[in-house]
């Protein structure tokens, strides 16, 4: 049982020196409760008890269900662009000194993830969280990683 802790213990001091995986640790730590709350409007919303799903759909017209769109949307909708700028703020508040420059470091990273997205973001008619839901966190933890390494980058060329 001892060999098995330690080996356990090892796997996380390797992966405690990595300052991704110390920036994404802790990003997701902030992000959780986020998705914690949109979790339970989704499961409100989809309940399989036949006699709650009429009252959501019929209570005073069917606003509790429109909140509970709204919960949803406003979580998981807009989720890659809150793993973008959390963990852009971690890892950049782990790789460099400066902490002034958090906000231009966030400001990058969301013009590079958009970039990355195309022009077809804002000129084809779509809605916006068609870019900004689940389905484009690994666009999001990527870009994050590049954006801000590239950025902290600059900035040590500039200071020195």
């Amino acid at each position: 049982m001892g060999k098995i802790v330690d080996i356990f213990y090892k796997i996380y001091a390797l992966t405690n020196k990595n300052k991704f995986l110390q920036a994404m640790k802790q990003s997701f730590t902030v992000i959780f409760p986020v998705l914690a709350i949109g979790s339970v409007g989704l499961l409100l919303q989809s309940f399989p008890i036949i006699g709650l799903q009429n009252f959501i759909n019929d209570f005073c017209d069917g606003i509790f269900n429109k909140v509970l769109t709204m919960v949803y949307m406003v979580t998981f909708g807009f989720s890659s662009l809150y793993v973008l700028i959390i963990l852009t703020s971690k890892y950049f508040r782990i790789l460099c000194d400066n902490k002034n420059l958090v906000i231009y470091a966030c400001l990058n990273s969301i013009l590079c993830y958009f970039h990355l997205l195309g022009p077809t973001v804002f000129f084809d008619g779509a809605s916006i969280t068609n870019y900004t839901n689940m389905n484009n966190i690994f666009v999001s933890l990527i870009t994050s990683l590049v954006a801000t390494h590239i950025f902290v980058y600059i900035i040590n060329l500039m200071v020195i």
